[in-house]
Order: structure tokens, then sequence, then C-alpha cells
């Protein structure tokens, strides 16, 4: 059923006043700014109620939204005439000054700078990698048993991981596998990498009987399997316990559930819209976020990788700022990645 102009209005000054006080909204609080009489505001507010619009948690008059209603609002927001972000000039100016080498690096600066910026925490994904090529790989010895194994590829991604090995290595062992390695391993896409260890393993005698030579191939593959299927990083999760509408139980919930990586991802790649998306409580589809409201807006890495970003906060949020500023500072990232990366 369509609100008539008064009632749209009714509901949108009580998200409003809502949103800044964070207690229910009596007809007293807003009949003035709407220039009719609280017996008018009421009516409506009883009626935006029966709509489920508003929710009544008390036996008082005041209302407060429910999902429904933030929902609407959101949707009219999301109509209006796009406002520009005040913070963008200071975010460019931010992304200057970082170390554009290493990409993994630099987008976890840069979100880290809008979870600051916006109090929400911030998920991110970076996918369809798959046409990266690997740059690079090293294998540095840190100690007579344990080496990390160092990955980067075309994009600027770096991935890294450690390895303990049985027994001491001498510095032979090492070279010689870091050279196979990288002989294998550079030069070869993504997609390719991924499968270059099912090939040696059938051909090579080799490497069935070299130990470590195995180890690290298995680690770059696995390595390149991360790169190719994406993987979650986090950042602002200490702005969710600052929220006064979330416990600290639900947050550690929540928490939990976006570390476990798969629904994250699932939501996050169902992301295909080139301007802000917003969903509110139960359309969010991770465990215990029903009381929460993400942002999502997709951004360009390259001609071929696309990135995906998703502020999370309650759903009292100041949506009109959140959705502004969203929308304002990952277009400066999208902008600013295309100049590097000229396309």
């Amino acid at each position: 059923m369509p609100l008539v102009s008064r009632k749209l209005k009714v509901l949108e000054k009580i998200v409003n006043e809502y949103i800044v006080t964070g207690q229910p909204v009596g007809s007293k609080a807003i009949c003035h700014s709407l220039n009719v009489s609280s017996s008018t505001i009421r009516n409506d507010m009883a009626e935006l109620t029966k709509l489920k619009f508003l929710e009544q948690p008390y036996s008082s008059s005041g209302r407060i939204p429910s999902q429904k209603g933030y929902k609407f609002y959101v949707e009219k927001i999301l109509s209006e005439e796009k406002t520009k972000s005040s913070y963008i000039g200071a975010f460019e100016d931010f992304l200057f000054s970082l170390n554009f080498k290493d990409l993994e690096f630099f987008l976890q600066e840069a979100f880290s700078a809008i979870a600051e910026n916006t109090g929400c925490a911030v998920a991110s994904l970076v996918t369809s990698s798959n046409s990266a090529v690997i740059q690079s790989v090293d294998v540095v010895p840190i100690s007579s048993r344990v080496l990390m194994v160092v990955l980067v590829t075309s994009m600027g991604v770096v991935k890294h991981k450690l390895v303990t090995c049985n027994q001491s290595l001498s510095f032979y062992e090492i070279e010689n596998s870091k050279e196979l390695l990288i002989k294998t391993f550079e030069g070869k896409r993504i997609e390719d990498a991924k499968n270059m260890h099912v090939y040696f393993l059938k051909r090579s005698l080799l490497f069935k009987k070299n130990g470590l030579l195995n180890l690290l191939f298995d680690i770059v593959t696995s390595l390149s399997m991360e790169i190719s299927e994406g993987s979650v990083e986090i950042t602002g999760e200490s702005n969710l316990f600052s929220c006064p509408d979330l416990n600290s139980d639900l947050v550690n919930k929540v928490l939990d559930s976006l570390r476990s990586q798969k629904q994250v991802v699932k939501l996050l790649r169902g992301t295909k819209s080139r301007d802000v998306q917003v969903l509110v409580g139960n359309e969010v589809k991770i465990n215990g976020c029903s009381e929460l409201s993400v942002i999502l807006l997709e951004y360009s890495i390259s001609k071929e990788n696309k990135g995906v970003v998703a502020l999370i906060g309650p759903t009292r949020m100041n949506y009109k700022n959140l959705i502004s500023n969203t929308r304002g500072l990952i277009r400066t990232l999208d902008k600013f990645l295309r100049e590097r990366f000229e396309f």
C-alpha cells in the first residue's frame, strides 16, 4: 500500500529522530515541524504501525522504525539526488600517501580509513583474480627449519605463509627448491598455477621423492587458490563494540560469523551493482546479523578484477550520511585504482 505524502514525511521524521536519540518518538516531537496537530500525527503513527512500518516497544505512545520502515526510508534516500561526501579530498590525499606496490596492504589501509571515517566494521573481498599472473615466488629462511613462502601477483597482491619442516634444511636444499618453484610458477596465470602441482606430481619422480619440494608446491598452489577464490578481510571490528544498540555477546557472535568467511563470501560475491545496495536486518543472510544493516558497493581493480566492500553497522545507523560517504569514498578508490592500472 503506497504511503500518502504526509505519512511518508511522518515516517521519515520518526526515523531521523530515532537515529539521533535512540528513544521511541512521540507525536509531540515532530508535529511542529510538520505543521499539523499532535492528534493527526498520532493517527498517522497508528496507521504506520498497522502497516508494520513502525513498532511500539512499550505501552507509551512512542514509536520506533521497524525493519520494513528502515528499508522504505533507505529506498527513498537511494532514489534521491546523490550528495557529495565532504571527506573525498582528504581520502584522496591519504590514498596518494600510501605505498601502492603492495595492493593487499594498500587496500587494508584504505578500508581501515573508511572504517574510521564511518564508524562501521568493513568487510572487503577481491574477486575474479584468475587472469592475474604470478610475478614472483620467493622462499625466505626464517630459521634452519622454518621457511616463509611469498607469492606476488601482477595485480600487486602479496600472499605469504610460514612452513615448519621436520628437520633442518641446508642452504643447497632451499635454493634448489626455490629455483624449481620460480621456473614452474613465475609468469603463470593464477588459474594455471592452481593445477600445476597435479601436473608435476604425475610426471616427476624427483617431485615424489623430495618432501620439501612437495611441501612448497602445496603451499604455492594453496596460495594461488586463495587468491583465485578470494578471502574476506575484516577491519574496524572494534566499531561494533562501540555501538550502544549492540551488546558484546551479539558482536562476538557477528564477528565469529564474519571470520568464518563462507556466508560473507556468498553475500559479497552476490553484489553486482555499481551503485550502493543496502540490506536491512533479516535481509543480511549471515548468522547473528539480523539486527544489523549492510551497505554494499562494488569497485574495479582492473578490467578483469573486481572488489566488493561492505559497511556493517546497527540498523539504527545514519543511512543518509553513510550512503553518501560510502558512495563517495569507494568511487574515489575506484578512480584511483583505474588510473594506476590505466584502463
